[in-house]
């Protein structure tokens, strides 16, 4: 009897282990999803930041100023985020330097907003376009 309790434990146990792993995953994917579109900056609204695909473009007043290749990732720069938290992984594809974003929401409850903590802790704020 004590076998079979244990047995069902362990089962009980790797099955909320494959279920978080799922969520992670559909979360991640959720975010590369919402990131996709137009967003200008709450704290300037020359500031646009576009992503489609993996690459992101920033605008300022109209003009294109930079080009990123850019991933949704747990791991950035030697950092690493545990539980679902991830980054915004940034490479200028003109130096190659990286830039790592906190991601804190990205249009969550279809709310346009997207936000970030950088890496000296000022929040981003960016409205969808």
């Amino acid at each position: 009897m004590k076998k079979i309790k244990l047995i069902l434990f362990s089962l009980v146990g790797l099955l909320f282990l494959m279920s978080s792993s799922v969520c992670k995953i559909n979360n991640k994917q959720t975010i590369e999803q919402n990131l996709i579109g137009t967003w200008v900056s709450e704290g300037d609204s020359n500031w646009e930041v576009q992503f489609n695909g993996s690459v992101r473009k920033d605008y300022y007043e109209g003009v294109q100023t930079d080009t990123y290749q850019y991933s949704v990732t747990n791991s950035c720069d030697s950092e690493v985020l545990s539980g679902s938290q991830y980054f915004l992984k940034s490479i200028d594809s003109s130096d190659g330097s990286i830039y790592c974003l906190v991601i804190e929401g990205v249009n969550d409850s279809n709310s346009g907003i997207l936000s970030f903590t950088s890496d000296v802790g000022k929040l981003l704020i960016f409205n969808k376009k």
